[in-house]
């Protein structure tokens, strides 16, 4: 049989555990919340960076069709 003294123990134990596990769980929250806000500053830099190479590819198209309009007029004279 258990001693009144043991199950209080026990009883203890158990309440470090459940305090442990939240501040385990604390940390988590902590960790996921600034991981959150990484990636909301890493997504920023990522729309900037899609919106500069619209803008390049916007070039290379530009200077796309005035190359194919220098080759037409080439071929017309050559």
């Amino acid at each position: 049989m258990t001693t009144s003294g043991s199950i209080e123990k026990r009883v203890r134990r158990v309440e470090n555990d459940v305090h442990d596990a939240y501040v385990i769980l604390t940390d988590i929250v902590t960790i996921q919340k600034q991981h959150t806000n990484q990636l909301v500053s890493i997504e920023a830099k990522l729309d900037g960076h899609d919106a500069r190479f619209e803008s390049i590819d916007a070039r290379f198209n530009s200077i796309q069709g005035t190359l194919d309009q220098v080759l037409e007029l080439v071929q017309r004279r050559g």
